[in-house]
């Protein structure tokens, strides 16, 4: 290195890993001499010094001066890493701490010493920044004299707030005149105009707010810190004039029914996803929607200006839109088309047999289906294009006032309220009960359509009983592939069929938990409900109604426990045990429970590996695996019994605060918040990730974690991709067997791998 000043060096090595910093502090073990830096004499040979190219004094790798300031007499000491992570440690002034904690771990009880600076996150010391005795805790980038102004500070009180922007505001101040509320905190900064006693609103959002048919629920009027929709009453009943925001009992006004995927519009322009997401049509492109449609493996949205916003599949375009506004949109299997305000339509997509291709004509209304579409030109009839091998695309003739393109059928609602469907009749779809309609929808080779009772009632292939309809006074139905949904007039949204991609899991709220199993998952609702997803064989995925504390999705069953100890369970192997229980983890062909007096109780198949045979004495949590399991003492040590082919029931030395039995290993969560797994590593899966992590679930041949600032990382077997983690914020991970679910920050569950699924939350 250059030395154009001609003094001395000091050089200061920080080592970085990837989740701590190790501070390299000073400790003087063997100097040398430096002559003075103006006639480039930097000491004599062995003495750790040298001259540069232009005259100056600089010490050897590994060195540093112990008097940078000096001007003669110069001394190299040795670098050394005297400060070591101790959460006990107390700072000295030779042992600054680091504000990460991942150096020096501060006493917060230590007081802080002359010539030291607060740290922000505890109330220690760093020497040379000229804090006195007793001071208050400031940022280390905040200036160490707070000075205060009108639009930094609250009242009288002057620190330096974190973010070195406002002040730490006196939770407890009044409000004064002339001021505004802060968003964080009812307290004031002055000159804004706010009055006493003011509601606290975002600086960002205007002082007074305006209550419009879109931003506001009832009479409640109050801006929303995203400055977008009010912060609602969570007890009003929403009007009809005015939509409730996303964070209220929301007003669902359309359910679209894609092919494994469904999405509800609400009356403020929100679109909500659940189902299938292998090409990421169940995570909506941000906006604000008056319209929504849903087709095979992609979904679009228009906005009140006309813009259309597509998402999920674009192999053959079907998510780009036409340019120009639209009054209104159908999606279909890999197109989509576009109904222009003065009647004419404008396809996109996949251009096989001439979908994309719509006659002339003036239109009224479009519906896209497998690989054609329909519409209703302005004298009432229809007219089709597209794929036309069953018919599909050759309408009856009469006046209609609804299409509806499905698979390889379609069906209009005539004037008069009868129902005419022509195309594929193979499985009856065709066949239209008596009755009159005031609206209909063709799946794929199912059809469903509400009276004016506004009964709901569907014919065609029952196979997944997506036309068993259930009772009630529907709205509105839509019918998908293998699954069928409806909007009730209460405006609760019912869905009925095939549940193996999530695609009747009904978003209601936010989960709390969430659990991977072989082929299917579950997840547990805010309100107790558990909803369940996948593989349904053996009805392992048919979750009972019910109020439950925990649920577990095993490998052929799944059971769940609920506030009383009392264990359903269903699917193969689901007998469950009358004890009182306060934990479940359903395995292979086999259960065990937390007792709730902390006794571990097991059931189910026994093999030849007493995996049912659980040690006796008292824990804190249980596991199961395939063919052995896993339990946590309080004191942190781990027990696990049946198969040991593996070695997976001899645990990794240390004391676990978490641990989770996979498919022939385990794997822990440490109290130090570091990983360890043991047995079958054929997959590498027992080899986690260095770091910090808050949880971690071990599946079939697989292992995901969830690092302490939420983003997940998955390790093993990845043929599925089920160990390719997607970004995101999550509180919970769970591993399964060729699939991993995670639970997101806002109470949604996505998962990856052999089940690419999206439950959405509100």
């Amino acid at each position: 290195m250059g030395n154009p000043s001609g003094k001395c060096i000091m050089r200061q090595n920080r080592y970085v890993t990837r989740f701590a910093v190790v501070v390299i502090v000073l400790a003087g073990l063997q100097t040398s001499g430096c002559g003075s830096s103006e006639s480039g004499n930097c000491g004599e040979a062995g003495t750790h010094s040298r001259s540069n190219a232009t005259g100056g004094c600089v010490c050897d790798d590994g060195y540093t001066w112990a008097d940078p300031g000096a001007t003669s007499n110069f001394t190299c000491v040795t670098q050394v890493a005297a400060c070591t992570c101790d959460v006990d440690a107390v700072c000295s002034l030779n042992c600054p701490c680091d504000s990460d904690c991942a150096a020096c771990a501060c006493d917060t009880a230590a007081a802080c010493q002359a010539g030291c600076v607060c740290d922000a996150d505890c109330p220690s010391c760093e020497s040379g920044d000229g804090c006195m005795e007793g001071c208050v805790p400031v940022d280390p980038d905040c200036s160490t004299d707070c000075e205060c102004d009108a639009d930094d500070y609250c009242d009288g009180s002057c620190s330096c707030d974190p973010d070195c922007v406002v002040c730490a505001c006196d939770t407890a101040a009044a409000c004064q005149a002339g001021c505004v509320c802060d968003a964080d905190c009812p307290t004031c900064e002055s000159g804004d105009g706010c009055k006493e006693s003011c509601t606290p609103v975002d600086p960002d959002c205007p002082v007074v707010c305006n209550c419009d048919s879109y931003d506001y629920c009832d009479s409640a009027c109050a801006c929303d810190p995203d400055c977008t929709v009010c912060a609602c009453n969570t007890s009003a009943t929403c009007s009809t004039s005015c939509g409730c925001d996303v964070d209220c009992p929301s007003v669902v006004t359309k359910v679209v029914a894609g092919g494994f995927t469904t999405c509800t519009l609400s009356s403020v322009g929100q679109v909500l996803c659940w189902g299938l997401n292998d090409m990421g049509q169940a995570i909506p492109t941000p906006g604000v929607f008056v319209e929504l449609t849903v087709g095979e493996k992609h979904a679009c949205g228009r906005e009140d200006d006309g813009t259309t916003l597509c998402w999920g599949d674009d192999t053959d375009g079907a998510t780009i839109p036409a340019s120009g506004a639209f009054d209104q949109l159908a999606c279909g299997y890999d197109h989509s088309c576009g109904l222009r305000g003065n009647g004419t339509v404008v396809c996109w997509g996949s251009d096989a047999n001439g979908v994309i291709a719509p006659p002339a004509g003036t239109f009224t209304q479009i519906s896209s289906g497998g690989g054609h579409s329909c519409g209703i030109l302005t004298d009432g009839a229809v007219a089709c294009w597209g794929r036309n091998n069953y018919g599909q695309a050759i309408p009856a003739s009469g006046t209609f006032t609804q299409i509806s393109a499905g698979g390889l059928h379609s069906c209009g609602v005539q004037s008069n309220g009868s129902v005419l469907c022509w195309g594929f009749s193979m499985f009856n779809q065709l066949a239209v009960p008596a009755g009159v309609f005031t609206q209909v929808s063709a799946g794929d080779l199912h059809t469903c359509g509400i009276k004016t009772d506004q009964s709901v009632v569907c014919w065609g292939s029952d196979s997944y009983h997506q036309a068993s309809a259930p009772e009630g006074s529907f709205v509105g139905v839509t019918a998908g592939v293998h699954h069928t949904c409806a909007l009730a007039t209460n405006g609760n949204v019912s869905c009925w069929g095939s549940t193996a991609a999530g695609q009747t899991t009904v978003a209601r709220g936010r989960l709390v938990h969430v659990d991977a199993g072989a082929l299917h998952a579950c997840g547990l609702y805010a309100d107790g409900r558990v909803v369940c997803w996948g593989d349904n064989e053996y009805n392992r995925a048919t979750a009972p109604l019910g109020e439950y504390a925990q649920v577990s999705a095993g490998y052929e069953h799944s059971c769940a426990v609920d506030d009383n100890g009392s264990v359903d369970c269903w699917g193969h192997q689901a007998s469950p045990d009358t004890g009182s229980y306060q934990q479940i983890s359903a395995g292979e062909q086999f259960t065990c429970g937390l007792r709730t007096d902390a006794a571990i109780g097991c059931w189910g198949s026994d093999t030849t590996y007493n995996q049912t045979v659980p040690p006796s004495g008292t824990y804190v949590g249980v596991s199961s695996g395939i063919g052995h399991a896993c339990a946590l003492q309080a004191g942190g040590a781990v027990t696990c019994w049946g198969r040991n082919y593996e070695d997976q029931l001899t645990p990794a030395a240390g004391s676990y605060t978490q641990i989770d039995a996979g498919g022939r290993f385990n794997c822990g969560l440490k109290s130090d918040a570091t990983l360890a797994c043991w047995g079958d590593n054929s997959k590498d899966q027992a080899e986690p990730p260095d770091g910090a992590f808050m949880q971690v679930s071990a599946g079939d041949e697989h292992a995901c974690a969830a690092w302490i600032n939420g983003s997940v990382v998955c390790w093993g077997d990845d043929r599925y991709g089920q160990a390719t983690a997607p970004i995101g914020v999550f509180s919970q991970v769970s591993g399964g067997g060729n699939l991993s679910c995670g639970l997101l920050s806002n109470g949604s569950v996505q998962c990856w791998g052999s089940l690419a699924v999206v439950i959405s939350a509100w």
